[in-house]
Protein backbone atom coordinates (compact mmCIF):
# COMPACT_ATOMS: atom_id res chain seq x y z
CA UNK A 1 0.00 0.00 0.00
CA UNK A 2 1.58 3.49 -1.02
CA UNK A 3 0.19 5.97 1.18
CA UNK A 4 0.73 9.91 0.51
CA UNK A 5 3.26 9.49 3.02
CA UNK A 6 6.76 9.13 1.06
CA UNK A 7 9.34 8.08 4.11
CA UNK A 8 13.30 8.47 3.88
CA UNK A 9 14.24 6.94 6.75
CA UNK A 10 17.56 5.39 7.71
CA UNK A 11 17.07 2.02 9.87
CA UNK A 12 19.71 2.27 12.53
CA UNK A 13 20.27 0.46 15.88
CA UNK A 14 22.79 2.71 18.14
CA UNK A 15 25.14 4.04 15.13
CA UNK A 16 24.75 0.64 12.68
CA UNK A 17 21.73 0.32 10.64
CA UNK A 18 19.82 -2.87 9.75
CA UNK A 19 22.55 -5.21 10.91
CA UNK A 20 20.30 -4.20 14.33
CA UNK A 21 22.98 -4.77 16.67
CA UNK A 22 21.86 -3.22 20.16
CA UNK A 23 23.59 -4.15 23.35
CA UNK A 24 21.56 -4.09 26.44
CA UNK A 25 21.43 -0.85 28.60
CA UNK A 26 22.51 -1.15 31.78
CA UNK A 27 19.70 -1.95 34.77
CA UNK A 28 21.20 0.71 36.60
CA UNK A 29 20.71 3.39 34.00
CA UNK A 30 16.98 3.04 33.93
CA UNK A 31 16.55 2.34 37.65
CA UNK A 32 13.17 4.77 38.19
CA UNK A 33 12.07 4.83 35.00
CA UNK A 34 8.59 3.89 34.34
CA UNK A 35 6.37 3.67 31.43
CA UNK A 36 3.95 6.45 31.23
CA UNK A 37 0.18 6.30 30.84
CA UNK A 38 -1.17 5.61 27.63
CA UNK A 39 -3.09 8.67 26.24
CA UNK A 40 -5.75 7.63 24.61
CA UNK A 41 -5.90 10.81 22.52
CA UNK A 42 -2.60 10.27 20.76
CA UNK A 43 -2.30 6.62 20.48
CA UNK A 44 -3.35 4.05 17.47
CA UNK A 45 -3.49 0.87 19.08
CA UNK A 46 -3.53 -2.80 16.97
CA UNK A 47 -4.73 -4.87 19.50
CA UNK A 48 -4.52 -8.13 17.47
CA UNK A 49 -0.84 -7.55 16.81
CA UNK A 50 -0.22 -5.71 20.40
CA UNK A 51 1.35 -2.63 18.64
CA UNK A 52 0.50 0.54 20.15
CA UNK A 53 1.42 3.84 17.94
CA UNK A 54 1.84 6.82 20.04
CA UNK A 55 1.77 10.27 18.55
CA UNK A 56 0.59 13.96 18.21
CA UNK A 57 -0.39 13.85 14.35
CA UNK A 58 -3.57 11.80 14.14
CA UNK A 59 -3.42 11.16 10.15
CA UNK A 60 0.23 10.14 9.82
CA UNK A 61 -0.30 8.18 13.43
CA UNK A 62 -3.39 6.40 11.54
CA UNK A 63 -0.47 5.42 8.38
CA UNK A 64 1.98 4.04 10.49
CA UNK A 65 -0.49 2.25 12.40
CA UNK A 66 -1.90 0.56 8.96
CA UNK A 67 1.56 -0.31 8.08
CA UNK A 68 2.22 -1.82 11.00
CA UNK A 69 -0.60 -4.26 10.57
CA UNK A 70 -0.32 -4.98 7.29
CA UNK A 71 3.73 -5.87 7.46
CA UNK A 72 2.16 -8.25 10.64
CA UNK A 73 -0.35 -9.94 8.26
CA UNK A 74 2.57 -10.46 5.83
CA UNK A 75 5.48 -12.14 8.27
CA UNK A 76 2.02 -14.21 9.65
CA UNK A 77 1.72 -15.06 6.43
CA UNK A 78 4.86 -15.96 5.22
CA UNK A 79 5.59 -18.38 8.33
CA UNK A 80 2.50 -20.07 7.60
CA UNK A 81 0.46 -19.08 10.89
CA UNK A 82 -2.87 -19.51 11.21
CA UNK A 83 -3.58 -17.52 14.15
CA UNK A 84 -1.29 -14.19 15.11
CA UNK A 85 2.26 -15.04 16.96
CA UNK A 86 1.34 -14.83 21.20
CA UNK A 87 3.77 -13.16 23.18
CA UNK A 88 2.90 -10.83 26.08
CA UNK A 89 4.79 -7.84 25.23
CA UNK A 90 3.25 -4.81 23.46
CA UNK A 91 5.45 -3.37 20.89
CA UNK A 92 5.37 0.72 20.94
CA UNK A 93 6.17 2.66 18.25
CA UNK A 94 6.80 6.18 19.31
CA UNK A 95 6.13 9.62 16.61
CA UNK A 96 9.29 12.10 17.81
CA UNK A 97 10.35 14.88 16.65
CA UNK A 98 14.03 15.51 17.06
CA UNK A 99 16.86 17.32 14.99
CA UNK A 100 19.60 15.83 13.98
CA UNK A 101 18.29 12.43 15.74
CA UNK A 102 17.96 9.09 13.83
CA UNK A 103 15.04 8.99 11.79
CA UNK A 104 14.28 5.20 13.00
CA UNK A 105 15.37 3.27 16.37
CA UNK A 106 14.31 -0.22 17.41
CA UNK A 107 14.95 -0.23 21.08
CA UNK A 108 15.18 -3.15 23.39
CA UNK A 109 15.63 -2.30 27.17
CA UNK A 110 15.19 -3.88 30.34
CA UNK A 111 11.93 -2.74 32.34
CA UNK A 112 11.03 -2.97 35.42
CA UNK A 113 14.07 -5.31 36.05
CA UNK A 114 11.82 -8.35 35.35
CA UNK A 115 10.91 -7.89 31.87
CA UNK A 116 11.73 -6.36 28.20
CA UNK A 117 10.44 -3.24 26.81
CA UNK A 118 10.82 -3.37 22.90
CA UNK A 119 9.92 0.09 20.95
CA UNK A 120 10.57 1.63 17.70
CA UNK A 121 10.99 5.55 17.82
CA UNK A 122 10.22 7.11 14.37
CA UNK A 123 11.52 10.34 13.91
CA UNK A 124 8.90 12.41 12.08
CA UNK A 125 10.37 15.77 11.67
CA UNK A 126 11.35 14.98 8.07
CA UNK A 127 9.52 12.95 5.28
CA UNK A 128 9.12 9.00 5.90
CA UNK A 129 9.87 6.48 3.54
CA UNK A 130 7.36 3.53 3.54
CA UNK A 131 9.91 0.80 2.56
CA UNK A 132 12.36 1.63 5.36
CA UNK A 133 9.29 2.10 8.07
CA UNK A 134 8.30 -1.44 6.68
CA UNK A 135 11.71 -2.50 7.56
CA UNK A 136 11.81 -1.01 10.65
CA UNK A 137 8.59 -2.82 11.64
CA UNK A 138 9.93 -5.94 10.72
CA UNK A 139 13.08 -5.69 12.84
CA UNK A 140 10.40 -5.27 16.57
CA UNK A 141 8.36 -7.93 15.12
CA UNK A 142 11.38 -10.39 15.02
CA UNK A 143 12.68 -8.81 17.82
CA UNK A 144 9.74 -9.73 20.03
CA UNK A 145 9.63 -13.86 18.51
CA UNK A 146 13.29 -13.99 19.30
CA UNK A 147 12.88 -12.77 22.68
CA UNK A 148 9.70 -14.20 23.84
CA UNK A 149 11.34 -16.64 26.23
CA UNK A 150 14.05 -13.72 27.76
CA UNK A 151 12.98 -11.47 30.51
CA UNK A 152 16.67 -10.27 31.25
CA UNK A 153 19.82 -9.49 29.08
CA UNK A 154 23.27 -9.43 30.21
CA UNK A 155 24.87 -5.83 30.41
CA UNK A 156 26.90 -6.66 27.16
CA UNK A 157 24.86 -9.31 25.78
CA UNK A 158 24.21 -8.78 21.80
CA UNK A 159 20.97 -9.11 19.99
CA UNK A 160 20.82 -8.92 16.34
CA UNK A 161 18.61 -9.18 13.06
CA UNK A 162 20.47 -10.05 9.96
CA UNK A 163 20.44 -7.33 7.56
CA UNK A 164 19.60 -10.26 4.81
CA UNK A 165 16.88 -11.54 6.40
CA UNK A 166 14.70 -8.52 7.40
CA UNK A 167 15.24 -7.23 3.57
CA UNK A 168 14.74 -11.12 2.37
CA UNK A 169 11.17 -11.63 4.35
CA UNK A 170 9.98 -7.97 2.93
CA UNK A 171 10.66 -8.98 -0.29
CA UNK A 172 9.46 -12.04 -0.34
CA UNK A 173 6.54 -11.04 0.38
CA UNK A 174 6.16 -8.77 -2.56
CA UNK A 175 7.32 -11.45 -4.95
CA UNK A 176 5.03 -13.55 -3.39
CA UNK A 177 2.25 -10.97 -4.61
CA UNK A 178 4.09 -9.91 -8.37
CA UNK A 179 6.40 -12.88 -9.25
CA UNK A 180 6.73 -11.20 -13.00
CA UNK A 181 9.16 -8.76 -11.83
CA UNK A 182 12.22 -11.40 -12.62
CA UNK A 183 14.66 -9.32 -14.67
CA UNK A 184 17.66 -8.86 -11.72
CA UNK A 185 17.08 -12.45 -11.17
CA UNK A 186 18.16 -13.20 -15.08
CA UNK A 187 21.02 -11.41 -14.29
CA UNK A 188 21.81 -13.04 -11.16
CA UNK A 189 21.41 -16.51 -12.75
CA UNK A 190 23.62 -15.37 -15.81
CA UNK A 191 26.32 -14.02 -13.61
CA UNK A 192 26.36 -15.32 -9.83
CA UNK A 193 29.49 -13.21 -9.24
CA UNK A 194 27.33 -10.02 -9.61
CA UNK A 195 26.71 -10.35 -5.85
CA UNK A 196 27.35 -13.73 -3.89
CA UNK A 197 25.84 -15.77 -1.33
CA UNK A 198 29.06 -14.42 0.64
CA UNK A 199 28.17 -11.19 0.70
CA UNK A 200 24.84 -11.41 1.08
CA UNK A 201 24.99 -13.17 4.75
CA UNK A 202 27.80 -10.98 5.62
CA UNK A 203 26.58 -7.46 4.56
CA UNK A 204 26.38 -4.71 7.63
CA UNK A 205 23.83 -2.17 7.26
CA UNK A 206 26.67 0.08 7.21
CA UNK A 207 27.12 -1.63 3.87
CA UNK A 208 23.92 -1.70 2.01
CA UNK A 209 23.76 2.63 2.94
CA UNK A 210 26.88 2.22 0.81
CA UNK A 211 25.76 0.74 -1.84
CA UNK A 212 24.82 2.28 -5.07
CA UNK A 213 21.42 1.61 -6.52
CA UNK A 214 23.00 -1.59 -8.19
CA UNK A 215 24.26 -3.43 -5.55
CA UNK A 216 21.20 -2.51 -3.34
CA UNK A 217 18.92 -4.36 -5.93
CA UNK A 218 21.18 -7.00 -6.41
CA UNK A 219 21.03 -7.45 -2.34
CA UNK A 220 17.45 -7.47 -2.57
CA UNK A 221 16.99 -9.83 -4.91
CA UNK A 222 19.67 -11.95 -3.30
CA UNK A 223 18.26 -11.46 -0.07
CA UNK A 224 14.55 -12.53 -1.34
CA UNK A 225 16.03 -15.56 -3.02
CA UNK A 226 17.75 -17.00 0.19
CA UNK A 227 14.43 -16.35 2.47
CA UNK A 228 12.26 -18.44 -0.27
CA UNK A 229 14.53 -21.31 -0.62
CA UNK A 230 14.78 -21.72 3.18
CA UNK A 231 10.83 -21.42 3.06
CA UNK A 232 10.40 -23.79 -0.06
CA UNK A 233 11.97 -26.14 1.99
CA UNK A 234 10.21 -29.18 3.34
CA UNK A 235 8.60 -27.96 6.73
CA UNK A 236 10.12 -24.97 5.61
CA UNK A 237 7.74 -22.32 7.13
CA UNK A 238 8.29 -24.51 10.66
CA UNK A 239 11.82 -24.36 10.35
CA UNK A 240 11.29 -20.08 9.64
CA UNK A 241 9.98 -19.95 12.58
CA UNK A 242 12.53 -21.89 14.48
CA UNK A 243 15.33 -19.89 13.05
CA UNK A 244 14.00 -16.93 13.59
CA UNK A 245 13.37 -17.87 17.25
CA UNK A 246 17.04 -18.80 17.31
CA UNK A 247 18.24 -15.84 15.34
CA UNK A 248 18.17 -12.88 17.29
CA UNK A 249 20.15 -14.43 20.08
CA UNK A 250 22.61 -15.92 18.28
CA UNK A 251 26.65 -15.46 17.89
CA UNK A 252 28.12 -17.72 15.23
CA UNK A 253 28.76 -18.30 11.75
CA UNK A 254 24.92 -18.00 10.33
CA UNK A 255 25.73 -20.88 8.18
CA UNK A 256 25.97 -22.89 10.92
CA UNK A 257 22.57 -21.96 12.54
CA UNK A 258 21.05 -22.28 8.81
CA UNK A 259 21.84 -25.90 8.40
CA UNK A 260 20.61 -26.86 12.25
CA UNK A 261 16.91 -25.85 10.97
CA UNK A 262 16.72 -27.07 7.61
CA UNK A 263 18.37 -30.73 7.32
CA UNK A 264 18.57 -30.54 3.17
CA UNK A 265 20.88 -27.98 3.39
CA UNK A 266 23.40 -30.37 4.81
CA UNK A 267 23.23 -32.23 1.86
CA UNK A 268 26.63 -31.82 0.16
CA UNK A 269 29.62 -29.38 1.35
CA UNK A 270 27.64 -26.56 -0.70
CA UNK A 271 23.99 -27.22 0.03
CA UNK A 272 23.32 -23.64 1.01
CA UNK A 273 24.33 -22.29 -2.40
CA UNK A 274 23.10 -24.70 -4.28
CA UNK A 275 19.97 -24.30 -2.71
CA UNK A 276 20.12 -20.46 -3.33
CA UNK A 277 21.41 -20.99 -6.66
CA UNK A 278 18.23 -23.04 -7.38
CA UNK A 279 15.76 -20.60 -6.28
CA UNK A 280 17.32 -17.94 -8.11
CA UNK A 281 16.73 -20.12 -11.10
CA UNK A 282 13.20 -20.66 -10.12
CA UNK A 283 12.69 -17.40 -10.05
CA UNK A 284 14.59 -15.90 -13.12
CA UNK A 285 12.40 -18.69 -15.00
CA UNK A 286 9.40 -17.05 -17.28
CA UNK A 287 6.13 -18.62 -16.25
CA UNK A 288 4.05 -19.53 -19.06
CA UNK A 289 1.26 -16.65 -18.62
CA UNK A 290 3.81 -14.24 -19.12
CA UNK A 291 4.21 -12.56 -22.56
CA UNK A 292 7.38 -11.36 -24.33
CA UNK A 293 8.44 -8.21 -25.05
CA UNK A 294 8.05 -6.96 -28.51
CA UNK A 295 11.57 -7.39 -29.40
CA UNK A 296 11.77 -10.38 -27.37
CA UNK A 297 8.89 -11.98 -29.28
CA UNK A 298 11.09 -10.86 -32.70
CA UNK A 299 14.00 -12.49 -31.66
CA UNK A 300 12.39 -15.94 -30.94
CA UNK A 301 10.61 -15.70 -34.06
CA UNK A 302 13.74 -14.83 -36.47
CA UNK A 303 15.32 -18.47 -34.51
CA UNK A 304 11.80 -20.18 -35.13
CA UNK A 305 11.40 -19.77 -38.84
CA UNK A 306 13.68 -21.95 -39.68
CA UNK A 307 13.64 -25.64 -42.18
CA UNK A 308 14.85 -28.77 -40.72
CA UNK A 309 16.50 -30.56 -44.03
CA UNK A 310 18.76 -33.83 -44.34
CA UNK A 311 21.35 -34.21 -46.96
CA UNK A 312 21.85 -37.58 -48.49
CA UNK A 313 23.80 -38.83 -45.44
CA UNK A 314 20.86 -38.18 -43.46
CA UNK A 315 22.56 -35.25 -41.71
CA UNK A 316 20.34 -32.59 -40.46
CA UNK A 317 20.23 -28.92 -40.78
CA UNK A 318 18.31 -25.80 -40.44
CA UNK A 319 17.78 -23.58 -43.08
CA UNK A 320 15.87 -19.74 -42.75
CA UNK A 321 12.82 -19.03 -44.40
CA UNK A 322 13.84 -17.21 -47.02
CA UNK A 323 15.54 -20.17 -48.71
CA UNK A 324 12.23 -21.83 -49.26
CA UNK A 325 13.22 -22.65 -52.72
CA UNK A 326 15.65 -25.71 -51.16
CA UNK A 327 12.33 -27.41 -50.73
CA UNK A 328 10.99 -27.77 -54.15
CA UNK A 329 13.62 -30.44 -55.06
CA UNK A 330 12.16 -32.74 -52.26
CA UNK A 331 9.31 -35.33 -51.98
CA UNK A 332 5.95 -34.04 -50.55
CA UNK A 333 6.80 -36.42 -47.26
CA UNK A 334 10.37 -34.95 -47.08
CA UNK A 335 8.75 -31.26 -47.16
CA UNK A 336 6.07 -32.10 -44.37
CA UNK A 337 9.08 -33.36 -41.90
CA UNK A 338 11.09 -30.40 -43.22
CA UNK A 339 8.13 -27.59 -42.19
CA UNK A 340 6.95 -29.57 -39.06
CA UNK A 341 9.81 -28.32 -37.19
CA UNK A 342 9.26 -24.88 -38.00
CA UNK A 343 5.26 -25.15 -37.34
CA UNK A 344 6.17 -26.66 -33.85
CA UNK A 345 8.44 -23.61 -33.07
CA UNK A 346 5.80 -21.10 -34.09
CA UNK A 347 2.90 -22.45 -32.55
CA UNK A 348 4.80 -22.88 -29.50
CA UNK A 349 5.65 -19.06 -29.64
CA UNK A 350 2.59 -18.03 -30.19
CA UNK A 351 1.62 -18.87 -26.59
CA UNK A 352 3.76 -16.06 -24.96
CA UNK A 353 4.43 -14.27 -27.86
CA UNK A 354 3.47 -10.16 -28.14
CA UNK A 355 0.12 -10.28 -29.24
CA UNK A 356 0.70 -7.72 -32.01
CA UNK A 357 2.91 -11.13 -33.70
CA UNK A 358 0.13 -12.91 -33.40
CA UNK A 359 -1.40 -12.59 -36.78
CA UNK A 360 2.33 -12.36 -38.25
CA UNK A 361 2.91 -16.10 -37.01
CA UNK A 362 -0.59 -17.23 -38.39
CA UNK A 363 0.64 -16.01 -41.86
CA UNK A 364 4.28 -17.76 -41.53
CA UNK A 365 2.34 -21.32 -40.99
CA UNK A 366 0.00 -20.72 -43.81
CA UNK A 367 2.91 -19.75 -46.42
CA UNK A 368 4.46 -23.14 -44.98
CA UNK A 369 1.45 -25.13 -46.29
CA UNK A 370 1.74 -23.34 -49.54
CA UNK A 371 5.51 -24.22 -49.81
CA UNK A 372 4.86 -28.03 -49.21
CA UNK A 373 1.56 -27.78 -51.66
CA UNK A 374 4.17 -26.48 -54.15
CA UNK A 375 2.50 -22.50 -54.61
CA UNK A 376 5.14 -20.45 -54.02
CA UNK A 377 4.16 -18.23 -56.36
CA UNK A 378 3.63 -14.89 -54.04
CA UNK A 379 5.78 -16.43 -51.06
CA UNK A 380 8.58 -14.24 -51.82
CA UNK A 381 6.47 -11.37 -51.32
CA UNK A 382 4.52 -12.15 -48.66
CA UNK A 383 7.75 -13.20 -46.60
CA UNK A 384 8.74 -9.19 -47.91
CA UNK A 385 5.66 -7.66 -46.55
CA UNK A 386 5.79 -9.72 -43.00
CA UNK A 387 9.63 -8.37 -42.75
CA UNK A 388 8.48 -5.24 -43.52
CA UNK A 389 5.76 -5.19 -40.96
CA UNK A 390 8.25 -6.87 -38.47
CA UNK A 391 10.35 -3.50 -39.00
CA UNK A 392 7.41 -1.04 -38.25
CA UNK A 393 6.95 -2.63 -35.21
CA UNK A 394 10.21 -2.73 -33.50
CA UNK A 395 10.70 1.14 -34.77
CA UNK A 396 7.39 1.67 -33.10
CA UNK A 397 8.43 -0.02 -29.82
CA UNK A 398 11.61 1.54 -29.81
CA UNK A 399 9.70 4.93 -30.37
CA UNK A 400 7.30 4.37 -27.51
CA UNK A 401 9.73 3.59 -24.51
CA UNK A 402 12.04 6.34 -26.35
CA UNK A 403 9.31 8.80 -25.38
CA UNK A 404 8.30 6.82 -21.89
CA UNK A 405 12.09 7.39 -20.83
CA UNK A 406 11.82 10.97 -21.83
CA UNK A 407 8.71 11.85 -20.08
CA UNK A 408 9.93 10.01 -16.73
CA UNK A 409 13.33 12.48 -17.21
CA UNK A 410 11.36 15.35 -17.84
CA UNK A 411 8.69 14.77 -14.88
CA UNK A 412 11.66 14.14 -12.35
CA UNK A 413 11.83 16.42 -9.77
CA UNK A 414 14.28 15.16 -7.47
CA UNK A 415 17.89 13.03 -8.11
CA UNK A 416 17.43 10.23 -6.99
CA UNK A 417 21.64 8.72 -7.16
CA UNK A 418 20.47 5.91 -9.87
CA UNK A 419 22.64 7.61 -12.39
CA UNK A 420 25.70 8.01 -10.71
CA UNK A 421 25.01 4.45 -9.37
CA UNK A 422 25.07 3.64 -13.17
CA UNK A 423 27.94 5.03 -14.21
CA UNK A 424 29.90 2.91 -11.22
CA UNK A 425 28.50 0.29 -12.74
CA UNK A 426 29.80 1.25 -16.50
CA UNK A 427 33.42 1.75 -15.14
CA UNK A 428 33.60 -1.31 -13.31
CA UNK A 429 32.26 -3.33 -17.13
CA UNK A 430 35.09 -1.01 -18.29
CA UNK A 431 37.78 -2.42 -16.19
CA UNK A 432 36.37 -5.85 -16.64
CA UNK A 433 36.77 -5.37 -20.47
CA UNK A 434 40.29 -3.95 -19.95
CA UNK A 435 41.08 -7.25 -18.65
CA UNK A 436 39.49 -9.58 -21.33
CA UNK A 437 40.84 -7.79 -24.45
CA UNK A 438 41.68 -8.87 -27.13
CA UNK A 439 44.18 -7.10 -29.05
CA UNK A 440 44.36 -8.39 -32.76
CA UNK A 441 40.82 -6.80 -32.05
CA UNK A 442 40.40 -4.36 -29.66
CA UNK A 443 42.62 -2.21 -31.07
CA UNK A 444 40.76 -1.39 -34.26
CA UNK A 445 37.62 -1.17 -31.64
CA UNK A 446 39.45 1.40 -29.52
CA UNK A 447 40.20 3.41 -33.15
CA UNK A 448 35.96 3.14 -33.76
CA UNK A 449 35.60 4.53 -30.02
CA UNK A 450 37.96 7.58 -29.81
CA UNK A 451 36.54 8.63 -33.76
CA UNK A 452 33.01 8.20 -32.14
CA UNK A 453 34.08 10.42 -28.76
CA UNK A 454 35.33 12.99 -30.91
Amino acid sequence: MKSGFYFTLLITVLGCCSQNTLRAQSTAQIVGEELGPVAQSNTSEIQTRKIVVKGDNTQLRMAISSIANEIGEELRSLLGEADEFQDGRTIYIEMESSPGSLMVRPRVKPFEHSDLFIELLVNTRQQVDRDVLAHGVIEVLLYRRGLAEVNTLEDDQMIAVPTWLSVGLLEASNWKKDSTKRRVYEHLLKRPDLFTLDQTLTSSGMDVRSFDSTNNTFFRASSCALVLSMLNQDNGEAGMRAFIDDVVLFEGDMSELIRRHFPLVNMGSNGIHKMWSLQIAEMAAPKMTESLTMQESDVKLTESLRFAISDEEGNSKLVPISDYALLTELSTKQKIIAVDTMRQGVIQLSNRCHPIYRPLLLEYVAISGDVVAGKTDEVEERLNTLSSQRQNILIADERCRDYLDWYQITRARTVTGDFSGFMRLKERLAMEREDAKDESLDTYLDKVQSLMED
